[in-house]
């Protein structure tokens, strides 16, 4: 029940669904009252209860004058009493401001009331109308504040169990309080209800053991609170149905509809953390409200989370034990059946003819295929909004392997003609909706376009130019292995090898997707390549591998090589029993494997962009740094950074780019050209990533190396291109302007120099880094010799608690003491200006020592040592005095 304000209602309403009695109680018009409390209109209503605005007309635990939100039960029954009660004693234990407070409870003739902070806001569920959605960073920021709260509530012993969007408010500083602890349980056992077997909650939200009724821990409300940030996410909720009774069963039996399918670009970090608030088994899930906020703060952060979901291998082993007597019975027909059939392929085999087995091997076999259109009349087509608006679904058979399905697109003329825009997606290989390979044929008013995608991200593109005719147009995608061809008609094929292939047996579905206004589909066809004889035993070990089964398909690899060891399949064999070693954590072996592929095909440069890319994974992950930047450096001779990145799991990538940051700085100062590469590397990766914080980071960590180094004109490149990057948020982009004038400092190009602080100083009024402008214009007016106007700018300055306001009150006031810092970056600034103030004073020699304090104490490349080290080249040499 919300307490925020909504449109008034005139003081002499009454609600209608009030009682006699209750109307009496609490009066009419102006006379409302409860206790000491005047009623000063509705804010809503429930089946049990009422919330009013209130104000105190007499003494009380409320200040005269505030107005609160007075929540009174109309109809009482013993079981709402101890609810209410309950509620009243729990909110007022807990001290949160994510929490709502409560100021007061009593009775007022006979019915419960409780008095609560009035808090100027809406309920989640009024941000959010069926199908719309919040964007990622606000629900993310919504989840945590919210899951804060509630970690709270755990810790004093409280399950809320009633965790809904209805009960959760955003305030107007867009802060989140959690509402109505009605339904709250002490963790102590000190409510029966759950445990008498009683379901109590919102259907929709209740977590699997909720709905059976079953004891609850903490865990239950971190299920509610996932499917809150589901909901806020794709717009819907996670499960429902006509009533509450199939909703609950379809929380039991059902499995989740993942996140992603309902928003398409959704990152999969995210949708991890959700899918494990929300998994069935709460052994699954979070231990904590907090562990599920801090995995979305890493999201928010781009820093990688420690959720994980449950295996394949544990789910289907909890399966296997729970239905373990069928699976038995089952094996042993299957048995049975097995050795008939093996009977009967032997006595087939050797009927054969010999001289067609190795035709057998290139062929294409139809897994299915239909000539007519496709249409709701043959096929059952579903609505898919996230591929497009007015796409219409078709889902195929599944192929695992080599897979190819061609289909033929004819423009209508149903809603205007041929310039109707229209799309047709072909989808293979697809974990889920989205999540695997993408043909996608755009048809607009200026021209066709080719697009190939895999996951949501844009690996090849052709535009096909604007149609000419009505002719109809055969499109086709084929996957084999690692190699992906698209076609139309007769344009040249895409071609493009995915580095990491998507695999396992939940990869092998095949879908259609198309705008039945714009465009039809007909003369579908989907084939599979059928295996030559003589590779069966690769054929059997590929499967198990693709379906994750790493050790069985080992073996077989083992053993083909050890049987066939100048096989032509040979090197495949190699390959892909390293690829097995990897997935089996064994990266000391996989790598060795790795470099002996990588020598021994040479001429094969797909095999060896291959083999490269999981020698450079396998290296980072033991530490071989110095190795893995060779590997990567050689990948990146083969492939552009934008194809190689699109084939790059993200999750491997955003690991990729704080490792390198971190590397990065650990060797700026015994290798500052390679830890400037890092950088370099670093921003580049955090681009294709949009970790504006990182790409800041990177930019500027090799433009600071750069300018350490003497490379000014390098240095002021990468600060430029920083400081007029429109991705990243103004601070960042002036702080990179600031050392624009840095370089200009070391340049001498003082005009420039002063221009640009000034620019900073006029645009950063709001900003962190407008005081260490000042700070650097007073230093440059006193190199340029103009100490009156060094102290007269520093003097102007208001800024007296921030770290650079410290500095310049002690370069104004010499009682004043430079502030101490345990940060020794910002000791570095305090100590050169310390030899500034020395200059200041005509302590010449306390200044030059000073500045080399600078030079030989501070990090190389951080601001000022260069300037330090510059000014004293300019220092006049000392004379030299004789005994």
């Amino acid at each position: 029940m919300t307490v925020a304000p909504v449109p008034p209602v005139a003081n002499n309403d009454v609600i209608s669904s009030d009682t006699d009695a209750f109307t009496a109680v609490i009066g009419r018009g102006d006379e409302r009252r409860v206790g000491p409390y005047r009623l000063l209109r509705s804010l809503g209503r429930g089946g049990m209860g009422a919330v009013y605005l209130a104000e105190p007309m007499a003494p009380c635990p409320v200040p005269n004058g505030t107005q609160v939100a007075l929540k009174i039960l109309r109809k009482v029954t013993d079981e709402e009493r101890k609810r209410f009660e309950r509620e009243a004693r729990y909110l007022q234990s807990l001290s949160h401001p994510g929490i709502v407070r409560v100021f007061d409870h009593a009775e007022h003739q006979g019915y419960p009331y409780l008095v609560m902070e009035l808090i100027d806001g809406r309920r989640l569920d009024q941000l959010i109308e069926q199908g719309q959605r919040l964007d990622e960073r606000t629900c993310v920021e919504l989840g945590i504040k919210a899951l804060e709260a509630l970690h709270v509530a755990h810790l004093a012993g409280i399950l809320h169990r009633d965790i809904k969007p209805n009960n959760i408010m955003v305030d107007v500083q867009h802060g989140v309080r959690l509402l109505d602890f009605g339904l709250a349980q002490s963790l102590d056992g000190e409510s029966r209800l759950t445990r008498t077997g009683n379901i109590v909650g919102t259907p929709a939200y209740m977590s699997p053991e909720q709905a059976c009724g079953e004891d609850l821990s903490t865990r239950s409300d971190v299920y509610s609170m996932g499917a809150c940030l589901y909901e806020l996410l794709t717009g819907f909720q996670p499960y429902s149905a006509d009533n509450p009774m199939a909703t609950l069963r379809r929380i039991l039996d059902e499995p989740l509809t993942r996140p992603s399918r309902l928003r398409r670009n959704l990152t999969r970090p995210l949708e991890t953390v959700v899918m494990k608030a929300m998994a069935k088994a709460a052994r699954d899930r979070y231990a904590s409200a907090e562990a599920m906020a801090d995995d979305l703060r890493r999201c928010r952060d781009g820093r990688p989370i420690r959720g994980r979901l449950p295996s394949r291998l544990v789910l289907g082993w909890r399966w296997s034990w729970r239905h373990r007597r069928t699976l038995m019975m089952a094996a042993l027909i299957g048995f049975v059946l097995i050795a008939a059939a093996t009977v009967a392929v032997r006595r087939a085999l050797r009927a054969a003819v010999p001289a067609t087995v190795a035709d057998l091997g290139d062929a294409w076999v139809v897994e299915w295929h239909q000539d007519a259109d496709l249409d709701a009349t043959r096929n059952t087509l579903t609505n898919h909004e996230p591929l497009g608006k007015g796409v219409k679904l078709a889902q195929l058979p599944p192929v695992i392997g080599p897979v190819r399905l061609s289909v033929t697109i004819e423009r209508t003329d149903n809603t205007g003609g041929f310039d109707t825009p229209g799309l047709v997606q072909l989808l293979l290989s697809d974990r889920d909706l989205g999540r695997g390979y993408r043909l996608l044929y755009q048809h607009e008013r200026d021209g066709d376009r080719l697009v190939l995608m895999r996951e949501d991200k844009v690996v090849l593109t052709r535009d096909l130019g604007p149609a000419t005719s009505s002719e109809p147009l055969r499109l086709s995608l084929e996957r084999e292995d690692a190699n992906l061809t698209a076609r139309a008609g007769d344009a040249v094929a895409l071609r493009f090898r995915d580095l990491v292939p998507i695999e396992g047996a939940e990869a092998a579905a095949v879908y259609v997707a198309f705008t039945p206004d714009a465009l039809q589909v007909r003369a579908l066809t989907l084939e599979r390549r059928r295996s030559g004889l003589s590779s069966a035993p690769l054929a059997t070990a590929d499967t198990l591998r693709q379906d994750g089964r790493y050790a069985s398909a080992l073996k077989l690899y083992e053993a083909f090589l050890r049987d066939h060891p100048e096989a032509p399949q040979g090197r495949d064999a190699r390959l892909r029993l390293a690829l097995c070693v990897e997935a089996l954590g064994d990266d000391e072996r996989a790598l060795t494997l790795y470099r002996d592929a990588i020598s021994a095909n040479a001429g094969a440069p797909d095999y060896v962009a291959l083999a490269t890319f999981h020698a450079w994974s396998c290296a980072l992950r033991l530490g071989r740094y110095e190795e893995s930047d060779g590997y990567f450096a050689a990948i990146r001779r083969g492939y552009d950074l934008d194809t190689l990145l699109r084939a790059v799991p993200q999750d491997v990538l955003g690991k990729l780019v704080y490792d390198y940051l971190t590397r990065a700085e650990k060797l700026a100062a015994e290798a500052p050209a390679r830890a400037a590469g890092l950088y370099t590397t670093a921003a580049q990766l955090a681009a294709f990533l949009k970790l504006t914080d990182a790409i800041s980071q990177g930019q500027t960590g090799a433009g600071d190396l750069f300018l350490a180094l003497g490379r000014l004109e390098e240095a002021r490149s990468v600060y430029d291109a920083t400081a007029t990057d429109q991705r990243l948020p103004v601070g960042l982009r002036l702080k990179a302007t600031l050392k624009l004038a840095e370089v200009a400092r070391v340049a001498e190009q003082f005009d420039d120099a002063e221009r640009t602080y000034r620019e900073v100083i006029a645009h950063a009024a709001d900003e962190e880094v407008a005081p260490w402008a000042r700070l650097w214009l007073g230093d440059l007016a006193l190199e340029r010799g103009d100490s009156v106007g060094a102290l007269g700018t520093w003097g102007a300055s208001s800024e007296n608690l921030s770290d650079p306001g410290r500095i310049m009150l002690a370069l104004v006031d010499s009682s004043a003491a430079f502030p101490d810092s345990n940060d020794r970056f910002f000791a570095n600034d305090c100590l050169y200006f310390v030899a500034r103030r020395a200059l200041l004073i005509g302590e010449r020699q306390r200044y030059r020592d000073g500045l080399e304090s600078v030079v030989r104490a501070g990090p190389a490349n951080d601001w000022p040592t260069p300037l330090a080290h510059h000014l004293l080249e300019r220092l006049p040499l000392e004379p030299q005095h004789r005994d």
